[in-house]
Parts: structure tokens; sequence; C-alpha cells
């Protein structure tokens, strides 16, 4: 497979595609054909290796992880033989965090991570570029949200549109920016004044 590898901290001109092997899924972990990643600043933090502490992270004199890249769409490919969660088809989104890897063709993650079904409606670009999988992975697995709680987030907007499309329509989440306005989510966002 193709990836965008880098060996060296520097500027953008460090990294280049290369071959690298495809990763096999072990255990609870699945095969994502990576259709979307998103370049962030955590990506240029790594890559640079500056500031300082980003070194503590990704290798004090050269990097450990050899592709960036932690925030992904895509379809899965293979699961491995514990994945329950996810079959072959089925489009996902998530973040490797500082495992990095999306900078690459395919990409094996845990299931049990932060990876989610990618909400209808959303392109895999815009998904990598918005996604919140973490939030949406400690909504689920931390907070144990069920139908018929409310979540109080502030400010509402795409994103919390974009995470609140990832919960069935009958989990409500009331968002409140002000006083005087409401915001209802479920899999489509409603504006109430007041």
């Amino acid at each position: 497979m193709r990836a965008a590898v880098y060996r060296r901290f520097g500027g953008p001109e460090v990294v280049a595609p290369q071959e690298v092997p495809t990763p096999e899924p072990t255990g609870d972990q699945v095969l994502v054909r990576v259709l979307a990643a998103s370049v962030s600043t955590s990506d240029a933090a790594a890559r640079a290796g500056s500031p300082w502490t980003a070194r503590l992270a990704f290798g004090p004199f050269r990097p450990r992880v050899k592709v960036l890249g932690s925030d992904f769409a895509g379809r899965v490919a293979q699961v491995g033989p514990d994945a329950r969660r996810f079959a072959v088809g089925d489009l996902v989104f998530g973040a490797t965090n500082a495992a990095m890897g999306a900078h690459a063709q395919y990409l094996a993650v845990s299931e049990a991570g932060p990876v989610e079904p990618m909400p209808e409606g959303i392109d895999p670009g815009r998904a990598a570029a918005l996604v919140d999988a973490t939030a949406m992975s400690f909504l689920r697995e931390t907070a144990n949200l069920q139908s018929g709680q409310r979540l109080l987030g502030q400010p509402p907007g795409p994103l919390l549109d974009f995470v609140a499309k990832g919960y069935p329509t009958d989990c409500p989440w009331c968002i409140a920016t002000r006083p005087a306005v409401t915001i209802s989510v479920s899999r489509s966002a409603e504006v109430r004044g007041g």
C-alpha cells in the first residue's frame, strides 16, 4: 500500500509517498480502507518535532511513528477474529490519536477505540475533517448516554450536529447557547427560540 512516510523531523518536505506493508487486523481490530484523512496541528507538531514537548510523544531524535494522520474516514475492508461491532463494507470514521497512521491507504484500528459508524448523509471528507469519534466513544462508553437522557453542550454548530447524527433518533440532546435559545438535536437539528 502507499503511505505518506517521514523518517526525520522537519518541514513538509520530509514527508514522501512510499510503499509500506498493508497491516493485518488482529484481535478486535478492523482494517479500514482510508477514504479521507485530515492534516491537523498534531500532525504538524509530530512532523516538525516542535514544540519540544512533541518529541516526548513522537521520539526524542527521530520519529517513532513513520506515518502521520490521526483523523480518518473510510470503509471496513477486513475484520480481525474478535471484531464484533463492524462488518466488511461498513463506513466508519475515527481517530488514532498518538498512534497516527491515517495518511495511508489502509489502517488497522481497534473497534473498541475511538472509531464509530459514519452518520448517513456525511461524505468521508467532511467526516475526517470534523471527526470527533473520541467524543462519541466517550459518550457511548464512559458517560453511558442512554435514550431519553439529555446532554448540555456548548457551542452548537456543525461539529455537535455531526456527532449527534451518530446517535439514534430516539436519543435527543439538548444543547443550549444562552437561556433564550435551545437546540434539540437528534438526526437533524431543530432550533427553538424563547
